[in-house]
């Protein structure tokens, strides 16, 4: 068995161990004594042997395998494996790394830097290495070996120099002519490099195309936002800036007497707070409305309960099914003392919908709906007479125009009195709501009826959730679609 203390190139003498399939045995980690041990601090030196061959170098003795890809592209010839080592992989590396070919990049850092800490291959160099080591795929990283001797023969014949390290390759040098400025009298002077810049030439496609622009009148030239009133039809100069200065002083009078009458009161001449003048409010309704009627507002949607003694919901319980989500009986309700309303009304406030207040925000708000409280949604109001309906708004017309949804036990007596007494042509106008227990069967009139049914269970409470949401949610659709000028908007009056 011969043994080399030295070989020429470490890097042949890897690939001649991988490549022939002896990367487990052909490998060895040796200390100071030449011992076998294993990968770490204590490993000074590593023996590669293939049959009856083996050649033993230091750990870290650099390969033809760059760093980075600038190291084989430079044409210094300072750059080689023996003059500048830390531009080359070293061999300890390189071994390392073919011995885990199958690891993970974080297990294979894990290992590196425990065994070997700060002497791995990053993540994106790794699957390249290995590549070219184990495959024998090309490597943008190796330096060939014609290369190598190149450089090495450069650099012995250029003798001593005097160029510091990592200066700008003479490729780069090049591009900047002059050379050193006239005050410059040694090579190692500290003057700046001057690069020459020849004359910019334009673009002959560009200019023609920039030429054929402006002689075409194709070209639009905004001097100021005005410019766009002003334009050429058929050689007439069309000039419509005159409407803007015609209504400047009405945007002007409008925004200052609409910015007073937003922070409610007025500064006096001591300093002190007066409420807005009213001729400032009326120039706002003038603006806004020229003929000085400004449109009524509506008021609160109302819902029509059914006075039937037989009825599952009335005015004592309404509140418990919609407003909290659980059905109680009338006659519970009456025994735990709820009262059932004022006048024959109460009030019922529900969030309004995603959907609904889209179609709310569509209408002017000059035809704003009932109020709405922001903590508790918007106000419906609920009776269970053509009495109490006629005592809200100015007159029983009116309340039927803000009637959003009738409950009815389907008998035909309900409607005596109603706008509208015919079942069919009421359900065309307002939203029609039966209510009945489960296990009741439904009423005849009712299956010809287009009505929202809610069918109550007798214990299942936890049901009473879905009959609640089912109503607002059906609801909600309705108006969104036949009466969206009810849909609430933010109002400080009643709405009654």
């Amino acid at each position: 068995m011969s043994t080399a203390t030295t070989a020429p190139d470490a890097l042949d003498a890897l690939l001649e161990v991988l490549r022939g399939g002896e990367a487990g045995s052909g490998v060895q980690w040796l200390d100071s004594s030449g011992q076998p041990v294993s990968a770490g601090p204590s490993s000074v030196s590593i023996r590669l042997s293939i049959g009856s061959s083996s050649n033993v170098f230091p750990r870290d003795a650099p390969t033809r395998l760059a760093r980075d890809r600038p190291t084989i592209l430079s044409s210094n010839p300072l750059h080689t494996p023996s003059s500048s080592p830390h531009l080359f992989l070293a061999l300890d590396i390189l071994v390392f790394a073919a011995l885990e070919p199958e690891e993970s990049n974080a297990a294979y850092l894990l290992k590196a830097n425990k065994v070997m800490p700060g002497r791995f291959l990053n993540a994106t160099t790794r699957p390249v290495i290995l590549a070219y080591l184990i495959r024998a795929e090309g490597c943008p990283l190796l330096l060939s070996k014609e290369e190598a001797e190149r450089r090495k023969v450069a650099l012995e014949s250029a003798g001593p120099s005097t160029t510091p390290p990592d200066s700008p390759p003479p490729s780069v040098v090049a591009l900047y002519s002059g050379g050193l400025s006239a005050g410059a009298g040694s090579a190692g002077s500290s003057s700046t490099l001057k690069r020459t810049r020849g004359p910019y030439v334009a673009n002959a496609t560009d200019a023609a195309f920039v030429k054929r622009l402006r002689t075409s009148g194709l070209e639009v030239h905004l001097r100021t936002r005005s410019d766009v009133l002003r334009g050429s039809v058929g050689g007439n100069v069309v000039d419509f800036s005159s409407i803007r200065e015609s209504i400047s002083g009405l945007v002007k009078n409008a925004t200052g007497a609409h910015a007073n009458a937003q922070g409610g009161v007025g500064e006096k001449a001591n300093g002190s707070k007066a409420p807005a003048s009213r001729s400032a409010q009326s120039g706002i309704n003038s603006s806004i409305n020229p003929s000085g009627a400004q449109k009524r507002r509506r008021g609160d949607p109302i819902i029509l309960l059914s006075s039937a003694p037989t009825a599952l919901v009335g005015l004592s319980n309404i509140e418990s099914l919609l407003g909290k989500s659980r059905f109680i009986t009338q006659q519970e309700a009456k025994a735990g003392g709820m009262a059932p309303g004022i006048e024959g009304m109460i009030s019922l406030y529900h969030p309004i919908s995603s959907s609904a207040g889209a179609a709310a925000s569509n209408k002017s708000a000059a035809s704003a709906g009932g109020s709405t409280n922001p903590a508790r949604g918007q106000r419906f109001l609920v009776v269970d007479s053509v009495e109490a309906l006629g005592r809200l708004g100015s007159g029983a017309q009116d309340a039927w125009d803000r009637v959003v949804a009738v409950f009815t036990t389907g008998q035909l007596w309900q409607f005596k009195g109603y706008r509208t007494q015919d079942p069919k042509a009421l359900w065309r106008e307002v939203m029609g709501v039966y209510v009945r227990w489960s296990n009741e069967s439904r009423n005849g009139n009712v299956k010809d009826w287009n009505v929202t049914e809610l069918v109550v269970d007798l214990h299942k409470r936890h049901l009473d959730k879905q009959l609640s949401t089912q109503f607002w949610r059906t609801l909600d659709s309705w108006m969104a679609r036949n009466k969206p000028e009810l849909l609430g908007n933010p109002t400080s009056s009643s709405g009654r």
